[in-house]
């Protein structure tokens, strides 16, 4: 398995939305549909030590 196989493009809607959970300013989960392909964004806060 290659870290390059997991790597996907994202259309500008789907930037905004990474940009706004990464900067903690949302937690909306995100699902989308398209040819038989599903994605489910769901952000999630992991508590550091």
């Amino acid at each position: 398995m290659e870290k390059a196989d997991f790597i996907f493009s994202t259309s500008q809607e789907e930037r905004t939305y990474l940009n706004r959970v990464f900067e903690g300013n949302t937690s909306e989960v995100k699902f989308s549909a398209s040819d038989g392909n599903y994605e489910l964004y769901y952000p999630i806060k992991k508590e550091t030590q």
